[in-house]
């Protein structure tokens, strides 16, 4: 008897498992887009020092990527397809914004994407991942 609920314990778990790790990481929930770009608007604002009225410009620029790049995603391409199309959408993002930022803004934009990129991928290194997120910044 003691084997039978043992066996019926883990043909359970064996297939409670699979959903448990299709949930994703715990505490972290899907944000919307308009959500991502709002965040992402107050980041740059923040670390840039943007004006109020270039902050209200670079966030109506970053809600118009972060829509298309949600589509992109969702129209579930191939990975390298993907990565293409969003390595234009963020080239094109960036002629934009640097019609919004001053010059000084702009390369240090680009500064702490770089130095993110870096940090990003020690830590990728430091964890054994070989998966490479993709950074729309």
């Amino acid at each position: 008897m003691n084997s039978v609920i043992k066996q019926i314990v883990l043909a359970a778990g064996i297939l409670i498992a699979p959903l448990a790790v299709a949930q994703g990481k715990p505490g972290k929930e899907q944000k919307t887009p308009e959500e991502r770009a709002k965040r992402h608007t107050e980041r740059m604002t923040q670390e840039l020092g943007l004006t109020a009225e270039q902050s209200a410009k670079v966030g109506d620029i970053n809600l118009r990527y972060v829509d298309v790049l949600a589509d992109l995603k969702a129209s579930g391409q191939d990975k390298e397809v993907m990565k293409e199309q969003g390595k234009a959408l963020r080239d094109k993002r960036d002629e934009e914004l640097k019609l919004v930022l001053t010059a000084e803004q702009y390369s240090k934009m680009m500064t702490l994407r770089e130095q993110k990129r870096k940090e990003a991928k020690a830590k990728r290194a430091a964890s054994g991942s070989q998966e490479v997120p993709t950074h729309n910044e």
